[in-house]
């Protein structure tokens, strides 16, 4: 979490690389509702697979939960977090219900990045006065390296994120003293 932070107004992308590693190493204490996608996929017949197909699918099974339980931690541990209200500019700010998309789009941005080099869609500090508490810039989507990204990958700002992540790591401190 220091090491995150300490890249934060340095390198926005590595900073939610190594936010999102900090929760990461949180994740096996953390135990997620469970579905029966895993079950469902056990009673597969097997003998239909090769064993590199049924390698992908555990390996997919995987990294499913894994993003689940960190999508999780985010869900228990921000109660409190989000304020509501009226405010000015609501597109610029993260609601509670839209947590879940945001902390999954985070997740998928970190681990596109790293896994096929895809940058990052970041939300960058605004200096005007009004836009200095807001979650998101108010863009539609941008151009990078000759790459079309649309509205839908953007990630909020690295202060939200780290806010956000410090609030849920108290909380998850405070429960498990």
């Amino acid at each position: 979490y220091a090491e995150a932070v300490k890249e934060i107004g340095i390198d926005h992308q590595l900073f939610f690389i190594k936010m999102t590693s900090a929760v990461e190493s949180l994740l096996t204490f953390i135990e997620a509702p469970a579905d029966n996608l895993k079950e469902k996929l056990i009673n597969l017949d097997k003998n239909e697979f090769e064993k590199q197909e049924l390698d992908e699918i555990n390996n997919w099974l995987k990294n499913r939960a894994i993003r689940k339980r960190f999508s999780y931690f985010f869900q228990k541990y921000s109660k409190g977090y989000f304020k509501g209200g009226k405010r000015k500019a609501q597109h610029c700010f993260i609601k509670k219900d839209q947590l879940n998309a945001y902390i999954k789009r985070i997740y998928d941005a970190r681990s596109t990045y790293l896994h096929n080099g895809k940058p990052m869609y970041l939300s960058f500090d605004m200096t005007m006065e009004e836009a200095k508490s807001w979650d998101l810039d108010p863009g539609l989507g941008m151009m990078i390296d000759r790459k079309s990204i649309s509205g839908n990958e953007k990630l909020p700002r690295a202060r939200w994120f780290e806010r956000i992540t410090n609030y849920c790591l108290k909380n998850f401190i405070e429960e498990n003293r």
